[in-house]
């Protein structure tokens, strides 16, 4: 019995010993109390955690002498603290995030449990672990979350909470506050041209010149790219606004010169313009909108611009709609060669059936589709649909003598997948490159050439034939010829409509197809609609037309019935 008790004593003091060597060791803080709340033990990691040492630590209670506070950064009371409430409720508490300041004025942020006992004269036991890395790490996600990384500035989310804390103070006095919604002219071509970081020094620059302008409670904040906006108390909105273009337009000194900047601003006033965060955002961004088609200006929201938007939006929906639902149409007006009179291509048109609507043009929801950023949806949509035709007339036994025209906008160009979503298209459809011909206009490789330049290069690789719309409506059309590696100058119809009666008209034209020819490169005249246009054009050499002197785009099944039933016999009434 003896030996029984001496064995039990022995495995005893070892467990003792192993758990006071955890007790040691453990990298968590420990700390007991008695049932009183006085401290009567706490290991070696609560010294180092709270920079109190054992002894300092047997001085005091679980609930005196603490620098305590809670999440918000507000002093917590005692008895909130964790170790109180376990004893006084007699319950465990988990997980409490606390703030700890030690006696040399650092700070800790513990995650801390407690759990009462309440016996062998031992009222609870506290543990603590040390997540400064954590909270530290949580409020600079959170910090991401609402500031724009670039400027620091608020981002869109934490604006409408600025601004509905405003709205509401601005309301409390009887004040008018003005939302300015600011956009920076020509941002992207200084992108373009002068490097990302040029730009992102102008963005930089221009927030901390709204920072000198902001009052300590207005609200700034800085959207995605180039856009910021700017609410505070005001009297005279367009004081205002003048004030912040003056501010902001000042001239910008970069490592290749003096750069001018102009700007862009729309402004919304509450309570006029707004009730709320969310509508005077709305507002100020409709107003933007109308003084960016000015340039260097401001302009104040009215009703008139919200009907027009919300009509744009809505057009924008059904567009959307529209895109999936078969109301989206091809048509397809024929080419000829001008010398033989035959068909040589034709060019793909959409067209689009409303349920309600009716035909709606696409001078009508093109542009809603180019400020929507849908582009590159719908000349997708486009490419697809026209190769699925291609596949429906090759069944029918059919074929279209020389290229299928399809226009390729600004947007979808710059795409950086353009090439391999094209490619993965013609492939799925097993439709070869070469019965195509891709139609751009200059401002659509007038962005970035260098990387134009490569793109289209890679298209003719492909067998692709590459035409430039609307020639002689750019800036520097003779730039463009020499640089890009097009076969095709499409003329524009507006000289096309003017020759007959106007010599400046005519020599322009002439001048385009003199140029084109010494160039090696083909032309097209679109917009034909007379006979007398079409002996002038012969005149002067144009090698193809387009027209309503020849046909209209129709839709594929007609086009086929009349054009590619007898291709080698058709040609143009």
């Amino acid at each position: 019995m003896g030996q029984n008790n001496e064995s039990e004593s022995s495995e005893a003091e070892a467990v003792r010993t192993r758990l006071q060597a955890i007790y040691d060791v453990v990298p968590i803080g420990i700390t007991i109390t008695d049932t009183d709340g006085q401290i009567i033990d706490c290991n070696p990691a609560s010294e180092e955690l709270l920079g109190v040492t054992r002894e300092e630590h047997l001085t005091r209670r679980y609930d005196k002498g603490w620098e305590i506070f809670d999440e918000d950064g507000q002093p917590m009371p005692p008895e909130r603290f964790a170790s109180v409430r376990a004893l006084t409720e007699g319950v465990e508490i988990r997980d409490q995030l606390m703030e700890v300041r030690r006696p040399d004025g650092r700070t800790v942020w513990l995650s801390v449990s407690a759990s009462p006992v309440l016996r062998d004269g031992v009222g609870v036991v506290i543990a603590y672990v040390n997540v400064s890395d954590l909270v530290d790490a949580s409020r600079q996600i959170q910090r991401l979350a609402l500031h724009d990384a670039l400027t620091e500035l608020p981002n869109h989310t934490l604006c409408l909470d600025l601004l509905d804390q405003l709205l509401r103070s601005a309301c409390r006095h009887g004040e008018q506050v003005a939302a300015l919604h600011l956009d920076l002219d020509k941002f992207r071509e200084i992108n373009e041209s002068l490097g990302h970081a040029t730009g992102d020094h102008l963005l930089q620059l221009t927030a901390a010149r709204l920072k000198e302008l902001a009052g300590q409670n207005d609200v700034l904040a800085r959207f995605s790219g180039d856009e910021f906006f700017l609410a505070a108390p005001a009297s005279d909105p367009a004081a205002l606004a003048r004030q912040v273009l003056e501010t902001v337009c000042l001239p910008v000194e970069t490592a290749t010169g003096r750069l001018s900047i102009s700007a862009s601003i729309g402004v919304a006033c509450f309570p006029e313009d707004g009730q709320d965060a969310e509508e005077l955002l709305r507002h100020a961004d409709i107003a933007m909108t109308r003084a960016k088609s000015r340039r260097n200006q401001y302009s104040f929201y009215n009703a008139d611009m919200g009907r027009q938007v919300e009509e744009r939006l809505n057009l924008a929906r059904d567009l959307d709609l529209a895109l999936g639902n078969g109301d989206l149409h091809l048509a397809f007006q024929p080419q000829f060669d001008l010398s033989s009179g035959r068909i040589n291509g034709a060019e793909t048109l959409l067209r689009w059936q409303h349920p309600t609507r009716g035909w709606i043009s696409p001078a009508e929801f093109i542009p809603v589709a180019e400020r929507r950023g849908m582009m590159t949806r719908v000349g997708e949509w486009v490419t697809r649909h026209a190769c699925q035709q291609i596949r429906e007339w090759r069944a029918a036994g059919l074929a279209l003598p020389g290229r299928l025209a399809i226009n390729v906008s600004a947007q979808q160009f710059d795409h950086p997948e353009f090439i391999l979503r094209m490619t993965d298209i013609l492939d799925t459809a097993g439709i070869e490159p070469e019965l195509f011909e891709i139609e751009l206009t200059e401002n659509s490789v007038a962005v970035d050439p260098r990387r134009a330049r490569e793109v289209l290069h890679a298209m003719r690789e492909m067998g692709m034939g590459l035409a430039l719309d609307d020639f002689g409506m750019g800036y520097s059309s003779l730039t463009y010829l020499r640089q890009f590696n097009v076969h095709k100058l499409k003329i524009d119809g507006s000289f096309i409509q003017k020759m007959v009666e106007s010599e400046s008209e005519r020599a322009i034209v002439a001048t385009i197809i003199g140029m084109a020819r010494t160039l090696g490169l083909e032309t097209l005249a679109e917009g034909v609609e007379t006979a007398e246009q079409v002996e002038m054009l012969k005149e002067l050499g144009c090698d193809s037309v387009q027209g309503f002197h020849f046909g209209h785009p129709v839709a594929a099944e007609e086009f086929a019935r009349t054009w590619l039933v007898e291709p080698a016999e058709s040609s143009p009434a």
